[in-house]
């Protein structure tokens, strides 16, 4: 039997005993998934996976092998979570993000944090300033020591690059100097900017 491209493939007659399951509503697949962005950890031991927690985003550490949820750190629930990356095998750098105000206009602000495993804390990393940017991270060490980030230092100057030991968190040692029409930089593999 011949059969043409506008009649399509004959019908499969199912078996008088065959049981036909029901169609699936389209809305089954149209609905978004809970999970989002799921990264493995260097060593491949541990998946880091985005999902949304009573009503908070929240980033869930899977155990690679097992596939069972060992820790989980929640981000609040009035802010956003851009994006998130391995840091080490112990540490998952996060930029989150919250709208406020900005010299009179609604503004999207950033912010670099980083989770710990190993002391399951959760720790701003930057400047407490009025920057817009505070997530630019260009370089971080492979081993997790530190990042540098391109940010800001006051609204009223161009980028230059501080470095933050993820331990302490709190003070960035500037590596680079604002220079005039400079706005973004970049380091090498080796940190190198």
């Amino acid at each position: 039997v011949a059969v043409t491209a506008s009649e399509g493939p004959p019908p499969v007659a199912a078996a008088a005993d065959e049981i036909v399951p029901p169609l699936i509503p389209t809305s089954a697949f149209a609905a978004q998934g809970n999970f989002r962005d799921a990264i493995l950890s260097p060593d491949g031991n541990t998946i880091a996976i985005q999902m949304e927690l009573a009503g908070q985003p929240t980033i869930v550490l899977f155990d690679a092998e097992t596939r069972k949820p060992i820790q989980r750190f929640g981000m609040g629930e009035k802010v956003g979570l851009e994006w998130f990356s391995w840091a080490s095998n112990d540490r998952l750098l996060v930029g989150l993000s919250k709208s406020g105000d900005y010299f009179g206009t609604e503004a999207l602000f950033t912010r670099l944090y980083v989770a710990d495993r190993t002391t399951n804390e959760f720790r701003f990393i930057g400047n407490k300033s009025s920057i817009l940017t505070g997530d630019d991270v260009i370089y971080a060490a492979p081993d997790g020591s530190h990042v540098l980030l391109n940010m800001q230092a006051t609204p009223y100057e161009t980028p230059s690059v501080f470095r933050f030991d993820l331990d302490k968190s709190r003070q960035g040692k500037q590596v680079e100097k604002p220079r005039a029409d400079i706005w973004n930089y970049f380091a090498d593999s080796a940190g190198v900017v």
